[in-house]
């Protein structure tokens, strides 16, 4: 509440069409797109274009990863299960809605599963920033296969 209370709503990165960090972009609800990188996935959400890599090569010590917005993600499969651990992320906030703010200790852990039939992909997000919560956030949301086109947000500066 504290750090909300000091939120500028005219000072807003998302209407000036400024790419968001992690976890914001896994909040909107638009279409995601993974691609099979060889050894890692990409991520591509329609929302501001952005993708993500989520690396299946856990041989690489994220603690010596440079931090950046959308962190450094480290993926293993458990069933049809995608399980992604997001450390090293350097974003300011948890949510666009009202600025949340979050550390640099923040962790994000995702879980990615496909139903058997693949049309329907369940998400789970849970958050961890001691810094920020007195216990770790959850959001969950369903992606549904519906076979339309994958078209990038065309965001436009007011």
């Amino acid at each position: 509440r504290t750090g909300r209370a000091g939120w500028d709503p005219a000072d807003n990165a998302i209407a000036r069409c400024e790419q968001p960090g992690m976890p914001v972009t896994m909040g909107a609800p638009l279409p995601i797109h993974f691609i099979d990188d060889n050894g890692a996935f990409s991520l591509h959400a329609v929302y501001f274009d952005t993708v993500r890599t989520i690396h299946l090569d856990d041989t690489v010590d994220p603690g010596t990863q440079p931090a950046t917005h959308l962190g450094y993600s480290v993926g293993r499969w458990d069933g049809r299960t995608l399980t992604v651990v997001t450390t090293r992320i350097n974003y300011p906030y948890i949510d666009n809605e009202a600025r949340t703010p979050q550390s640099a200790a923040v962790e994000t852990l995702e879980r990615f599963t496909l139903s058997e039939d693949q049309s329907q992909l369940d998400y789970h997000l849970t958050i961890t920033d001691s810094a920020t919560f007195t216990e770790p956030a959850t959001r969950e949301r369903i992606y549904l296969a519906l076979d339309e086109p994958f078209d990038v947000l065309d965001c436009h500066v007011f």
